[in-house]
């Protein structure tokens, strides 16, 4: 009898609190567990969940307290970044897990960024949790985000340091080591430099279910694909994206469909089962609500993020399950701690401090503009 391990990765899109941007973040992060109870019929046996851009503190209070009550009563703390840095946003990058975490350790990317990922506090995350008396190490990572020469030259720079940061925790070859999250770079059209990547990490992605969902990023089936800034989705067919299009209609016509979120494992720690083994897309969706998506437009919603997540089955032939802890009901969670998030008051000031330096700049470039006009 093999050792099994299940996993859910989730972008989970809630940059920013509400009134600051409306994407119907606090609506759709309540909604979110019920929808994997209703999506995931290996729910019962899903071990942890780690999700991504859950940086609102009060949507992701929301979430951590509906996957509370679905028996996810152990939760990793977020990543902080740098205010000196102007890292003035969280990484959003957290763990929700069914069996306790015996330890977990954070690290916010150093150097060079891109655009507005420089404000936000990405990086990685390791967690290590205990099923049935068996370790079990799972490294998280967000790199950063959009498809420029920029922004690949950063992405490589964050991958080296993950790297560093799995080499640093010096995780013995006999343990399972699972590696998940958003790579931002698709399965399709950057097959070359995934490969790269995944020698750089010594890491190997899971196989493709046969039933998967073919992207986890797809405008074709989910109508929130575009409201990041439709306008930055810039190709020879739309040199400036198609922002004012997808206002009026709700569908990104200038996105593209792409797989970003992976599910991988050590070469050189607990062998997997490979034809037992598999990351899927699920297509997560929720009964129709109304929510605003931007300042004064109200719309009809059925889609939860603009990813899908990716469950991932790791199955380890080489680690035989404790039966006698495995067919024992676990104790943990009577003495389970619910941790509700607060976000550091100085964050919020920070964040309202350079929104007003910003608008501050602004106005006085207006002004300057008319003066110059008129004269």
């Amino acid at each position: 009898m093999s050792f099994e391990v299940i996993g859910l990765t989730y972008n989970v899109m809630a940059p920013v609190p509400e009134p600051i941007r409306f994407q119907g973040q606090n609506d759709r992060m309540m909604r979110i567990p019920a929808a994997i109870a209703r999506s995931i019929d290996t729910l019962e046996r899903l071990d942890f969940i780690v999700v991504q851009e859950s940086m609102s503190s009060d949507a992701h209070n929301l979430l951590s307290a509906g996957l509370y009550n679905m028996g996810f009563v152990y939760e990793t703390d977020q990543l902080v970044g740098d205010l000196s840095a102007f890292k003035i946003v969280q990484g959003g990058l957290v763990l929700f897990s069914r069996f306790p975490i015996i330890t977990h350790k954070t690290k916010v990317f150093d150097g060079i960024c891109s655009r507005e990922d420089c404000l936000c506090a990405k990086g990685c995350l390791y967690t290590r949790i205990e099923k049935y008396g068996q370790p079990v190490n799972i490294f998280s990572v967000h790199v950063q985000s959009w498809e420029c020469e920029d922004s690949r030259n950063v992405r490589r720079v964050q991958f080296i340091q993950f790297k560093r940061f799995i080499d640093d925790m010096n995780i013995q070859s006999t343990e399972p080591l699972i590696v998940m999250g958003d790579f931002n770079m698709d399965m399709y059209s950057q097959q070359k430099q995934m490969q790269r990547i995944m020698k750089c990490l010594n890491v190997d992605i899971l196989p493709r279910h046969a039933e998967s969902h073919p992207f986890t990023s797809d405008p074709s089936t989910n109508v929130l694909m575009g409201i990041d800034d439709a306008n930055s989705y810039s190709s020879p067919a739309f040199p400036n994206g198609c922002g004012e299009s997808y206002l009026k209609s709700g569908k990104c016509i200038c996105c593209p469909c792409e797989w970003l979120d992976y599910a991988a494992c050590s070469t050189t720690h607990a062998p997997i089962q490979k034809d037992k083994s598999y990351m899927r897309v699920i297509p997560l969706k929720t009964d129709a609500f109304i929510t605003n998506l931007t300042w004064t437009q109200k719309r009809e919603l059925c889609d939860l993020s603009d990813h899908y997540p990716v469950l991932a089955k790791y199955v380890f032939p080489t680690i035989k399950p404790n039966l006698r802890i495995q067919n024992r009901v676990l104790p943990y969670v009577q003495t389970a701690h619910y941790k509700k998030h607060v976000e550091p008051l100085v964050y919020n000031l920070s964040f309202f401090i350079v929104l007003a330096v910003f608008i501050a700049i602004f106005c006085l470039f207006i002004v300057w503009m008319v003066v110059k006009k008129a004269k």
